[in-house]
């Protein structure tokens, strides 16, 4: 990348209001954004990139005694960022994907769309379509003892379903032990 690239992109996030994001080198330098714990900050005259975050990183050493030096800072040119990402909601990706220059087409927006939507769970308010639906406390007060035991048997069963759910896109670890 260069300076000008690199400050599209930056200007484009922005415009988004997107705050994670991160520049890569093929050297495996990585400078990042993530809003609360790292960020970036670019000097468009130099054409630098420097990241700001905790010198404390997990593996078998630390370059730094993170108590006396608990704040490192990368620094990479442009030219060696080789790539940058980020990721968003449907609104952020469309705003930034504009501001880059990205003409999306209909079926475009509708794959952002559909991809948008794999990883939310639809629960309609006003139906439950074979599922459990919270009741706010003025509805529940509202129930008959009879109908509050019921609510309250539904109620318990739906979080013990939940405590075993995997939900789509999402993995599962099993870990295995013997006493020996």
């Amino acid at each position: 990348m260069n300076g000008a690239q690199t400050k599209k992109f930056l200007d484009a996030l922005e415009a988004a209001e997107m705050t994670k994001y991160e520049f890569d080198s093929d050297l495996g330098t990585h400078i990042y954004n993530d809003g609360e714990n790292a960020f970036v900050k670019f000097v468009e005259a130099d054409e630098m990139l420097y990241g700001i975050r905790s010198s404390h990183v997990s593996g078998s050493h630390n370059v730094y005694n993170t108590e006396d030096f608990p704040i490192e800072v990368y620094c990479m040119w442009c030219e060696d960022a080789h790539e940058c990402r980020t990721a968003g909601n449907y609104k952020q990706i469309s705003t930034f994907l504009n501001n880059l220059g990205v003409d999306l087409t209909d079926d475009d927006t509708k794959i952002l769309l559909k991809i948008a939507g794999m990883n939310s769970d639809i629960i309609p308010a006003n139906g439950d379509y074979n599922r459990f639906v919270p009741l706010t406390e003025e509805q529940y007060n509202r129930l008959s003892p009879e109908e509050k035991e019921a609510y309250d048997a539904a109620k318990a069963a739906d979080e013990e379903a939940k405590k075993n759910y995997i939900g789509r896109n999402m993995a599962a670890g099993i870990h295995l032990s013997r006493d020996w």
